[in-house]
């Protein structure tokens, strides 16, 4: 199997914006995907009910279940902490503004976004499905699938001990590295070798 690659360059340096969603001190979680039944905002947005007023959430994507999701963050009362934000061409820079990556699925393929997250060297929040746990296993954090309480525990380990979290951020943006683009190329050329030589 030879996996996708991203370019880690353009997650890998510090990117500064100035992005004002949120204040200084919030701690912000970002996902990005579509908003479709694959992916789960909803477990996200219903992890804030027990989590502190300031850890916030950023929702990058665009899909059917968009309206869903809005309604489901007034009903719970979280509406002022999250933030939809739509499609968007800046994701290095959103990632670098976040805290946290959190990939929730129902399924994968295979978690692109999540390494993503990792390269901007961020901690990694994700569902512990196949697809994702071959990516974060030993370096972020898996919570069950659907379980906002156990999403909001590890949230909540990250926000509390500063050590563990620079401690984790490390592992992820170790981890990413072995999803470089280049790597990847490397990879096809060598497999390409190996046929014609056949």
């Amino acid at each position: 199997v030879i996996n996708n690659g991203i370019n880690i360059d353009d997650f890998s340096c510090k990117i500064t914006s100035d992005f004002s969603y949120f204040s200084k001190n919030d701690f912000k979680l970002i996902q990005v995907s579509s908003f479709r039944e694959q992916k789960d905002q909803a477990t996200i947005i219903r992890s804030l009910k027990y989590l502190p007023e300031n850890v916030k959430l950023l929702l990058v994507g665009d899909g059917d279940l968009l309206e869903e999701n809005k309604r489901l963050a007034t009903k719970l009362d979280v509406s002022d902490r999250v933030r939809f934000l739509g499609n968007r061409y800046d994701i290095p820079q959103l990632m670098n503004y976040a805290d946290v990556a959190i990939l929730s699925s129902h399924w994968e393929g295979f978690g692109l976004a999540i390494i993503e997250g990792m390269a901007a060297g961020k901690p990694a929040i994700a569902c512990d499905i196949e697809g994702v746990r071959e990516i974060v296993n030993g370096y972020g954090l898996l919570f069950k699938q659907g379980d906002e309480k156990d999403l909001a525990k590890h949230i909540k380990s990250l926000l509390g001990d500063s050590q563990f979290y620079q401690e984790i951020a490390a592992k992820c943006k170790s981890r990413a590295k072995d999803f470089d683009i280049n790597v990847m190329v490397e990879k096809f050329i060598h497999l390409y070798k190996e046929v014609l030589n056949d």
